[in-house]
């Protein structure tokens, strides 16, 4: 999904339909539709197949290439966006991505 969002025209007024299916990875998250968004297109998704609706976005719930990641190859990275060496409980940005550490 980054990849054909990133490819996207900038537009005066498009429209994307999502078929969002969870179990094939197939949603866009929050940042992705706000990037969408930011080149004139409104995404629009549909579970059912047939009654579509304006979409949020969403943010996965497992982030499959940091729970397969050594934490010791990882870099977090506070919200203003500097290198935190020994982080501890918070939000962080990993990869990119937005992540609670517990």
């Amino acid at each position: 999904m980054d990849a054909l969002v990133k490819s996207l025209q900038n537009v005066s007024q498009g429209k994307m339909c999502v078929i969002y299916n969870e179990n094939e990875g197939n949603v866009m998250t929050t940042i992705q539709v706000s990037t969408a968004r930011t080149k004139g297109w409104t995404p629009f998704y549909t579970d059912d197949g047939w009654n579509w609706q304006k979409y949020a976005g969403s943010d996965p719930s497992g982030i499959e290439e940091l729970k397969n990641s050594k934490v010791e190859e990882l870099k977090y990275y506070d919200l203003n966006g500097r290198q935190v060496k020994t982080p501890g409980k918070g939000v962080y940005i990993i990869n990119k991505k937005k992540v609670l550490v517990k």
